[in-house]
């Protein structure tokens, strides 16, 4: 509108014209437009944006709530959320919005009253909100939807009690986790998760000796998100008395995350000695897996030392921590491990960490990885393994991994891996050398009749014939 212009200099005036355009019988988006520009000019924003809610339509509705957003930090707007219950869901929602942008608390009692709202748009709007303006008295309240409602709703109950401000709001969660039901209880537990609640440490020790798997599980995989470096050593004193031998595991994840964010000479020390004092088998192979999250050289080498243990189950141990390891430092130890294993329970992990460390290794040439994938490739029986080698063969743009991929062409369990790298090697090189691309891919369109292959192949074909074209000009 070139009203607009007019309400620069005299809003007085542009605010009649808008009034007039407002009620005219021009298109909704006029009108629409016109009813911003009347509460843009109005000397009295509030009581105009409330005449709309009150008695406008749901299309004027839809444009005055938002405008409430302009309205000073320190505006009563309770008046307005009193209006909740008349209006549609659609302004509703709208409404809501505007109680979480401006974190309005005294709206907090109609928020509540919307979260028993027939629509789920609403009721998930009502959980944003309560994100901003709750306190510690709404904690089971909103607990109790996130145990009893699944997809978007448990989702938004689930961020609203992660996101509760007041100072009180942890205590109440670690209160009531020892009292609730399975339910709510694997509630509270992923919320002090969420929260960083360290407070919550000796509750989570105590609920992974719960019977109920799915709430030790949501126990471990909270302690590893509050707990401190401090309490490490409580952690490994559960694992090595595991209430749940099937639980071993997690909690080796749990402290294995907790060692990455606090590494803790004291601890790792703790763990070598373990391997070389524990009467239990299971506890040495845990402090083993462990050893690998810690990037320490005494760990290094107490795991390059078991990796060649006459134990098998510590052999396979170590060989995990090696595998496990921040860089690619024991690649050629997993290399040996792979060479001179006894079996396929010893091979198998030793090869997939060797595997996963040569396309982690900057140092290495093209060349040499390729080797190195050669070599795992003569190691590798599972078409797991020769798929995991293969696509490391592939990601390298050069000619010899196209010798490579060759000689596993007409082996159906890495199909699809063989046709990807011949595609994608054929087609980076294409620009380097196109006439030998050519005479791979035509050698490689003889091994096949496959359609899709075939259109992936002359593409690469159409190719070199571009750059052969453009380089002839």
């Amino acid at each position: 509108f070139c009203v607009d212009d007019i309400a620069v200099k005299n809003p007085s005036k542009a605010n009649n014209i808008y009034n007039d355009l407002y009620k005219s019988d021009l298109s909704l988006s006029t009108r629409q437009a016109a009813l911003v520009g009347m509460i843009n000019t109005s000397d009295n924003k509030e009581e105009l944006i409330y005449s709309i809610l009150l008695k406008g339509k749901g299309e004027m509705k839809y444009v005055a709530i938002p405008k409430l957003k302009d309205l000073p930090s320190n505006s009563d707007i309770s008046k307005f959320t009193k209006l909740l219950p008349k209006l549609a869901p659609e302004n509703q929602v709208q409404l809501l919005g505007v109680i979480e942008d401006r974190s309005d608390v005294n709206s907090k009692n109609y928020v509540l009253k919307t979260l028993k709202s027939k629509y789920s748009l609403v009721r998930i709007a009502s959980l944003s909100a309560l994100a901003n303006i709750g306190d510690e008295s709404d904690v089971l309240t909103v607990a109790m939807i996130a145990a009893s409602k699944s997809g978007d709703e448990r989702n938004a109950a689930r961020s609203c009690l992660a996101l509760l401000k007041s100072d009180g709001v942890d205590k109440v969660i670690v209160s009531n986790i020892s009292r609730a039901d399975k339910s709510l209880k694997i509630e509270l537990i992923r919320a002090v998760g969420e929260r960083g609640s360290t407070s919550a440490f000796n509750a989570l020790l105590e609920n992974i000796g719960s019977k109920d798997r799915p709430i030790r599980a949501a126990s471990y995989t909270a302690l590893s998100d509050i707990t401190a470096k401090e309490q490490l050593s409580a952690l490994a004193e559960k694992l090595n008395n595991i209430p749940y031998e099937s639980d071993r595991k997690k909690m080796e994840r749990t402290i294995s995350r907790v060692l990455l964010k606090y590494p803790d000479e004291g601890f790792i020390a703790d763990l070598i000695s373990n391997v070389d004092n524990d009467k239990s088998i299971d506890n040495k192979a845990s402090s083993l897996r462990l050893l690998g999250y810690t990037n320490s050289a005494s760990a290094l080498e107490k795991l390059r030392k078991s990796a060649k243990s006459d134990n098998q189950q510590l052999k396979i141990a170590a060989i995990n921590g090696l595998s496990s390891w921040a860089n690619t430092d024991p690649l050629y130890d997993l290399l040996e491990a792979t060479e001179k294993a006894e079996n396929e329970k010893v091979k198998q992990p030793a090869l997939k960490g060797f595997i996963n460390f040569i396309s982690l290794d900057k140092s290495l040439s093209d060349s040499a990885k390729i080797e190195l994938y050669k070599k795992a490739l003569k190691y590798a029986k599972t078409s797991n393994e020769k798929n995991m080698a293969l696509d490391g063969v592939g990601h390298i743009d050069n000619f010899e991994s196209l010798e490579v991929i060759k000689l596993y062409y007409k082996d159906p369990t890495v199909k699809q891996t063989v046709e990807d790298g011949v595609n994608r090697v054929g087609w980076h090189l294409a620009s380097i050398d196109p006439e030998r691309v050519r005479t791979y891919m035509h050698e490689f369109l003889k091994m096949t009749t496959d359609e899709k292959y075939i259109a992936k192949c002359n593409r690469v074909l159409e190719r070199t014939d571009k750059v052969m074209k453009n380089r002839n000009q």
